[in-house]
């Protein structure tokens, strides 16, 4: 709740419209308009097919309206499980587990894949986030769905890219990229450490999608402490621990882009006024925990991290209790 009093304007911007919001003021006997206006209620609602549907003509990257780009790109980032109130509200007791507030930030749905130990069938489905496997406290991300959700996040990156690039953001604009950021990030991270342990994709059988990607700190744990993992997934935690980083599909500089968009909401609090305020905190308590830096200058320790610094991370920080 602390939170919410500093931050009340963002709760508005990314958990939608309701009826009594700013965007009820846009109707007027522009269609245009009109079209905006019924996208911001339909956004309240969590009909987010429907916002993209309506908005999708309206969109124009080269002049882009900056109402119908927050819309679509809110729409877009629903569509991937985000809702950022959990973001907002997240709190945690120790700095170490701060990488669990993106799980904190996702609305999704179990998968009816029973165990991420099971060899089922995928059952996950993109469009109800129908998603979700759990097991021992850890959450992931049933690989088979994993792009589609990367596929949303990044639809979301570029709206909000757009909007930066003409420079037409507001400040609460570059707080919610840096929020999105935050989870394509863990998504990435994620998604690459499952296609690691996925024996298949070495073989003439390639089999992508069949390790469920980890979304919190315990998931990771489980990876490399319980020997079952090891048994289904074809390959134990040493080939994360001890390779020479070609395992990654993801190319550095797409983690150093998230990074740096983070960095920039940071800058966007203190061009509001606002240098405490407790989301602030978390996003550089996230970025901080990321790079392994606990008090250097962020924007240096971005810029100059290389692939053994993710892998660093995924060995010493995220699958460590």
């Amino acid at each position: 709740m602390k939170k919410i009093l500093a931050l009340s304007f963002l709760v508005l911007l990314l958990a939608g419209c309701s009826n009594d919001s700013v965007f009820q003021g846009m109707a007027d006997d522009s269609s245009r308009d009109a079209v905006k206006s019924d996208a911001a209620i339909a956004l309240d609602n969590k009909q987010y097919d429907e916002v993209i549907s309506s908005l999708i003509e309206l969109y124009d990257t080269t002049s882009p309206d900056p109402e119908v780009s927050r819309l679509l790109g809110s729409a877009y980032m629903g569509k991937a499980g985000i809702d950022a109130t959990g973001f907002i509200d997240f709190e945690t007791a120790s700095e170490d587990d701060i990488f669990d507030i993106v799980r904190a930030s996702l609305v999704i749905n179990p998968s009816p894949s029973t165990s991420p130990t099971s060899q089922e069938e995928s059952g996950c489905n993109i469009e109800d986030l129908t998603v979700l496997m759990t097991s021992s406290g850890g959450h992931y991300i049933e690989g088979h769905c994993m792009e589609g959700i990367i596929e949303y996040l990044d639809k979301a990156k570029r709206v909000f890219h757009v909007l930066h690039d003409r420079e037409l953001d507001t400040p609460s604009d570059r707080i919610q990229y840096g929020i999105l950021s935050s989870v394509h990030f863990a998504m990435l991270i994620g998604n690459d450490t499952a296609f690691a342990l996925n024996g298949t994709m070495s073989t003439s059988n390639k089999q992508p999608g069949t390790v469920p990607v980890p979304i919190n700190k315990r998931a990771y744990y489980l990876y490399r402490n319980e020997p079952v993992w090891h048994a289904n997934y074809y390959r134990e935690w040493d080939t994360i621990a001890t390779s020479d980083h070609s395992f990654y599909r993801t190319p550095l500089s797409y983690y150093q882009e998230d990074l740096m968009i983070m960095l920039d909401a940071l800058d966007a609090y203190e061009d509001m006024g606002l240098e405490n305020d407790f989301v602030k905190d978390d996003i550089e308590s996230l970025l901080r925990n990321i790079l392994q830096n606990p008090s250097g200058d962020i924007e240096d320790a971005i810029n100059t991290m290389t692939t053994a610094g993710i892998t660093g991370y995924i060995q010493n920080v995220l699958s460590v209790e």
